[in-house]
Order: structure tokens, then C-alpha cells, then sequence
């Protein structure tokens, strides 16, 4: 059985207090579980704006975060492939990682100098999410997510 961890720590924001983090683990039938499924020719998108304290103010109520509904719709697309949370490594990582895991890594063409998004910067408590998606999805998609829809490359 493949067993895959993952830890994160939040070294980027000063503390004044501590906490306590849950983790959830569980099976998935196979036919409802598909990472990688990531293909040759699809765009990568982020959905939301990458905000982290102690530099935004990160709300629930913001317009630029990605709400659980939002999230729900990107799910429900036939032509959403992967789709991934971005953390405090920012969206180039986890693009690089959504490449890595459908085995297309050496093939993601970002176009960095095509938005003011900055690749680099913490989305914090994961206010964006990045996904992978036929060409034809993007634009439905920016139609019906309130959330800022930004193309972040192909995977050629």
C-alpha cells in the first residue's frame, strides 16, 4: 500500500499562543479518487488570491478567497483534473508538484510575466487553490466562480 504524509508548520507568522492540529485519515474507493490525473495539453489555473497574515488580512468574507462552494463547483467539472490547495510555498510549487504527480513536470510552461499574481507568496491557511483543466473549462469556470480565476501555464 502506497502511504503518503504531509506536515505543514506555520513558521511565517509570529505566534502568541499554541494549538492543536487534527489530521484525518481514511480510504476512497478507487473509482472516486484520482490524483494525477493531470494531462499532457492541460491549462493550470489558480483559483483565489494567495493571502497570508501578518501581510493581508485573511477573512472568510473576502471575495478574493476561494470559498468551500466555490470549491465545490471546481469539483464537479468533468474537465477539472487535479486540483490542489497552496499553502505557504506559494503557487509555482504546487504547480511544479500538480506536474510532478501526473509524471509531466519537465512539461508545465508557466507564463509568469502574464499577471500581477506573485507566484512565490504564501497563500497562508490556503486561500487559493491551483488546478488543472482542459482549455475549454477556464472560461465557463471565470463565469461562474466570484473568486479571481488567473491561468498560470500549460503543460505543453
Amino acid at each position: 500500500m502506497d502511504v503518503q504524509f504531509t506536515g505543514s508548520t506555520e513558521e511565517n507568522v509570529p505566534t502568541v499562543q499554541t494549538g492543536v492540529g487534527i489530521t484525518v485519515l481514511g480510504k476512497a474507493e478507487k473509482a472516486r479518487f484520482f490524483p494525477g490525473s493531470t494531462r499532457q495539453g492541460d491549462w493550470v489555473a489558480c483559483a483565489g488570491w494567495p493571502k497570508s497574515a501578518p501581510d493581508d488580512d485573511v477573512r472568510l468574507d473576502d471575495p478574493q478567497i476561494l470559498s468551500i462552494e466555490e470549491l465545490y463547483i471546481l469539483r464537479q467539472q468533468p474537465d477539472v483534473h487535479d486540483i490542489l490547495p497552496v499553502g505557504s510555498k506559494g503557487i509555482l510549487y504546487e504547480a511544479q508538484e500538480l506536474a510532478n504527480s501526473a509524471g509531466l513536470a519537465s512539461q508545465l510552461e508557466v507564463q509568469k510575466g502574464r499577471t500581477t499574481l506573485d507566484l512565490e507568496k504564501s497563500a497562508g491557511p490556503s486561500t487559493c487553490v491551483i488546478f488543472s483543466a482542459a482549455e475549454e473549462a477556464i472560461g465557463r469556470l471565470q463565469r461562474q466562480l466570484k473568486a479571481p480565476l488567473t491561468v498560470i501555464g500549460q503543460l505543453a
